[in-house]
């Protein structure tokens, strides 16, 4: 058994390989299909890790109440807001009505022009107080965050600090932010993955106490509390909702949710991009398999003589079945390697681009090469089953095409 299986792949080897370019073409949907497979695989993986490895179950984000809306363009196009319910007194409020160790702070972004040593445009910059660091899971590399209101300093985030000045050791250096001056007092370490609930990249932001932005009117866009654990949270969320309820500046104008909720719309864009990928993945597949199904018909028909003089020297139906199997599941393996080159290739660049971590897992090649064996097979049975019926002395008869 095993020297007739290395015999027939011997045979649909040497077959293909005299045809190259009609054996790359022909598989070429088959390899659009897996790599589609491949890339679908690697982002639903390489997103799933993401939230998993960035999620805080005891955070809760009091924010203001969304609009209805499942447009993905307004998801994906959230602007900054341009007035708040929040202020300083909702933040003091927050904490005073917690009955639990918690750290509570503003979030108040600032989108303006900033400069350093060189000019960078569209800065973000986060009012904040010292928790948020704990919260956020940020950590600075060098220096300290100053929580001391009568002083205007700045914490810079990695890229920024290196867009600012050149390099990433810029402590008591200046930034400029609408006319007014903050010295640099900590760095940020630089983040893997730095992009997170809050829309913002922590390595291109600076991070200044909320109290030193009050001339620079911030507004609050969430108030950030961490709960000491996921028990705690979901027992603090009831009471802190009425307490916030009660007052009537806020009644009715906000949500408190856990980050689990607040990434909900990307988790369903995620979706969304999976189904649309899955589509043109399962359409590739069929048609290549259609067109690998054509093309074995065809090499059927051409090579009828040979198949006649196999079977005159005492090749069996199965022989001559397994032999353009062979054929197909080759072709249909050389598609899923082409594909997979082509599928992992667009990961690599997708996470170039974007700074995402790539998700690499042995279950990607063994679905590729799994889907890859059975559209062989399947794409394979009925020119297999034709060649294997021929008649020998007919087949004889007529000369290879």
């Amino acid at each position: 058994m095993s020297l007739l299986l290395r015999t027939n792949y011997a045979i649909a080897r040497s077959s293909l390989k005299r045809q190259k370019l009609r054996t790359f073409l022909t598989s070429l949907g088959i390899a659009i299909g897996i790599a589609s497979i491949v890339y679908t695989f690697g982002i639903i993986g390489s997103f799933k890790n993401l939230v998993k490895s960035e999620t805080n179950d005891a955070l809760l984000v009091l924010q203001q109440k969304p609009e209805e809306s499942t447009d993905i363009t307004s998801i994906l196009t959230a602007k900054p807001l341009t007035s708040s319910p929040f202020n300083k007194e909702t933040v003091e409020l927050v904490q005073k009505s917690i009955n639990t160790t918690a750290a509570v702070s503003p979030l108040a972004p600032i989108t303006c022009n900033l400069s350093g040593d060189n000019l960078v445009a569209n800065g973000n910059i986060l009012g904040v107080n010292e928790s948020a660091l704990k919260i956020l899971g940020l950590k600075i590399k060098t220096g300290s965050f100053q929580s001391d209101a009568s002083l205007k300093t700045i914490v810079l985030g990695h890229n920024l600090s290196l867009q600012l000045f050149g390099t990433a050791e810029s402590i008591g250096k200046t930034v400029n932010i609408k006319g007014e001056r903050y010295i640099v007092t900590g760095i940020l370490e630089n983040q893997d993955n730095p992009r997170n609930f809050t829309r913002f990249n922590f390595n291109q932001v600076g991070l200044v106490n909320f109290d030193q932005l009050a001339t620079l009117n911030p507004i609050i866009e969430k108030v950030l509390i961490q709960l000491p654990d996921h028990a705690t949270m979901l027992s603090v969320k009831d009471s802190l909702n009425k307490k916030l309820s009660e007052n009537p500046n806020l009644a009715g104008a906000f949500q408190l949710a856990s980050e689990e909720q607040i990434s909900h719309p990307a988790s369903s864009n995620v979706k969304l991009i999976t189904v649309l990928l899955s589509i043109i993945a399962i359409i590739s597949i069929v048609v290549g398999s259609i067109s690998i199904t054509s093309i074995m018909i065809a090499t059927v028909t051409e090579r009828t003589h040979e198949i006649g003089v196999r079977k005159a020297i005492g090749a069996t139906h199965f022989n001559i079945f397994l032999q353009f199997i062979f054929e197909s599941i080759l072709l249909n393996l050389s598609g899923a390697v082409l594909g997979f080159i082509i599928g992992y290739a667009a990961l690599l660049v997708t996470a170039f681009l974007t700074e995402f971590k790539i998700y690499f897992s042995p279950e990607i090649p063994a679905i590729a090469l799994g889907v890859a064996l059975f559209t062989g097979f399947i794409s394979g049975t009925i020119p297999s089953l034709k060649a294997a019926g021929k008649n020998p002395i007919d087949s004889i008869k007529q000369p290879n095409r």
